[in-house]
């Protein structure tokens, strides 16, 4: 705890506010939630840290700053305005698009989607991480195929869905939420199969 305390109060003396929060929210994560000492520490970043991020977002022009309006939306849980700066930059840039631009377009795409997987709405997910892994189907693109394959394991569709997360922890063999995904999976596959040949 004594690590996380000091991190964050040097990350503050530094004016670095929002990286201070973000180490009380860790240390929150890492089983300290409730230490009066990070409790004080979050309560005096917090409100600078605000401010600092909105200054950044007014500095921003352009797609770059839909996204990061956007993204501090999701953050505040406010999902439908999110949705919509989301698809500002969706619209505003093609499926060619390069360098920075495609890097925006897939952070909105996968950005949007995990909104869409708040709602339950899986159609609008599968939508959009489709579309980011046609921009991007490489081995960095792994969380477009996790939503993907969460999403159609909620309309029921678990050989597409298996094949997605199958991707996935290739990808990544240690992942927890893939592997566990992965043998659930398997087992809907599997049940299906014995429904099917019994029919």
């Amino acid at each position: 705890m004594k690590g996380y305390h000091r991190l964050a109060n040097a990350q503050f003396q530094l004016k670095d506010y929002k990286g201070a929060l973000d180490t009380c929210k860790k240390a929150e994560s890492k089983g300290f939630r409730g230490n009066r000492d990070i409790n004080n520490m979050y309560a005096k970043c917090n409100p600078l840290a605000k401010k600092q991020e909105e200054a950044m977002i007014a500095a921003l022009k352009g797609n770059a700053r839909h996204k990061a309006e956007g993204n501090s939306f999701f953050k505040g849980g406010r999902y439908e305005m999110a949705i919509e700066k989301y698809s500002k930059v969706i619209n505003n840039l093609s499926n060619e698009c390069e360098g920075e631009d495609k890097k925006i377009l897939l952070s909105c795409l996968n950005n949007r989607a995990l909104c869409y997987m708040q709602q339950q709405n899986y159609r609008q997910v599968i939508m959009d991480t489709t579309q980011s892994i046609e921009i991007d189907n490489s081995k960095n693109n792994v969380k477009a195929y996790f939503r993907r394959a969460t999403a159609l394991e909620g309309i029921e569709k678990y050989r597409s869905a298996l094949a997605d997360i199958r991707f996935c922890t290739q990808a990544q063999p240690t992942w927890d939420a893939a592997n566990k995904a992965q043998y659930r999976l398997d087992q809907a596959v599997r049940t299906l199969k014995k429904a099917t040949s019994k029919n």
